[in-house]
């Protein structure tokens, strides 16, 4: 991408500018290159020693979607010289607004965010973590490997001092009904109540779709009661609910293999790739706070046995899958509609086949 003035000004060499994307995302760069009327990315790391946090994508407007990205102009305010690009001076992506009012140094520090992810060493949490520290955010793994045990609380006052938000996508070791509903209770609880002494003012947490409507699920009960947790503790909060993950169709038919044959209740289900998930928490995490809960899922609909069939074929694995309406899952039958999202959900956009062409295990 280059920034083309309109009608600026000529400028010394020693001034500096600073560029801020739609949202908030900041590079600085010595001048000599718009003189020229060209920056090119590739000059921007050679051009000032920014920690790497801070050097996230310029053109992130190209991930918006059209009719945002028309609106998402980019601001260049000159540090140095204390001028500015008229109106009218274009990128390849975005037009660039003229600054009114006094010129400032922006502090690149208070546009990022420390975000702490608990539970950033698993599937989900580790490519939040990521996610985030591409996008110029200060990501925090917490987990029992990094000295933060959310059960006895050991590390989190620490982890969570001076951080906007935190993210929890931790999850129980073991699913007996018991012991998952006791880890989301007292893990919840000790979050809550460190991030609230520590003034944290956004709580993310990760959920699943449809839990309400299969309370005899002991697992889904838990969740219930973790979000209820969260909501409670009167903290700022967001709450995103996923479907099933392509990436548990192995392990699911795993656990529903009986004499060698793979048998799942005859319900419906609409799976996501991990990396959407990630994605979609990650995004949430460095937003502002919704106060309520968040659904997305996959862009199919499959039933729950022609999902994992075609997963196992695809894997060359010969199990046989039936589908049996008398089947648990989770270690209970599950609710027919109990698996797909309702109205106003967030469809991601990888397809099974596509997600089947980059699996690993095939």
């Amino acid at each position: 991408m280059a920034v083309r003035p309109a009608d600026g000004p000529d400028l010394a060499p020693d001034d500096d500018v600073i560029v801020v994307t739609a949202s908030a995302v900041t590079r600085k760069f010595p001048a000599p290159g718009i003189a020229e009327n060209a920056i090119g990315l590739k000059h921007v790391k050679e051009a000032v020693a920014i920690p790497d946090r801070l050097l996230t994508a310029f053109d992130r407007t190209t991930a918006l979607p059209a009719d945002e990205a028309r609106d998402a102009l980019l601001t260049v305010t000159f540090v140095g010289g204390g001028a500015s690009f008229r109106a009218g001076g274009v990128t390849d992506r975005a037009h660039v607004r003229s600054i009114t009012g006094e010129h400032r140094t922006i502090n690149l520090e208070e546009l990022t965010m420390k975000i702490v992810v608990i539970g950033g060493t698993g599937l989900i949490g580790h490519n939040v973590v990521n996610r985030l520290i591409e996008h110029g955010h200060e990501a925090v793994t917490a987990a029992p490997s990094t000295g933060v045990n959310t059960i006895t609380g050991e590390g989190l006052k620490e982890v969570l001092q001076g951080a906007d938000a935190v993210v929890d996508v931790s999850n129980s070791p073991s699913f007996a009904d018991d012991d998952v509903m006791n880890f989301f209770l007292t893990s919840t609880g000790n979050i809550t109540r460190a991030a609230a002494g520590a003034g944290v003012g956004h709580y993310v947490a990760l959920s699943i779709v449809g839990i309400e409507r299969s309370p005899e699920i002991g697992y889904y009960r838990a969740k219930v009661a973790q979000e209820n947790k969260i909501k409670e503790s009167g903290l700022p909060c967001s709450i995103v609910r996923a479907t099933q993950f392509f990436e548990f169709a192995g392990g699911s038919a795993d656990a529903s293999t009986v004499d060698g044959v793979v048998r799942l209740p005859d319900v419906r289900v609409q799976p996501i790739a991990a990396a959407e998930v990630s994605a979609a928490v990650a995004r949430t995490a460095a937003g502002k706070p919704t106060n309520g809960t968040h659904e997305i899922a996959g862009p199919e609909e499959f039933r729950l046995d022609e999902w994992i069939r075609t997963v196992l074929t695809a894997r060359n694995d010969p199990r046989e899958v039936v589908a049996d309406p008398t089947a648990p899952f989770f270690g209970a039958v599950p609710a027919k509609d109990a698996l797909v999202p309702g109205p106003g959900v967030e469809l991601a956009k990888t397809t099974l086949v596509e997600w089947l062409a980059n699996d690993t295990q095939h």
